[in-house]
């Protein structure tokens, strides 16, 4: 098994033919543009996904894909 920081070197988007929608914080702040995460925290979830921590502490769903086997 690979540490969270192995694994954050392996997450990468996968779609990226175009902006997905914009997800924001139910204070407003805007967590994912379409494009970039703008989290300093995400936590990648064991069956896939991801969760960004927002400015006022609460964590929000974000659209990643990643894969824990070696490229």
């Amino acid at each position: 098994m690979q540490s969270p920081a192995q694994l954050l070197r392996t997450a990468t988007v996968v779609d990226l033919t175009g902006p997905r929608r914009r997800v924001v914080c139910h204070c407003n702040h805007v967590i994912f543009d379409g494009i970039v995460i703008k989290s300093r925290v995400v936590r990648l979830l064991p069956r896939g996904g991801a969760e960004a921590l927002c400015r006022c502490k609460a964590w929000v769903a974000v659209p990643a894909t990643y894969s824990d086997t070696p490229p």
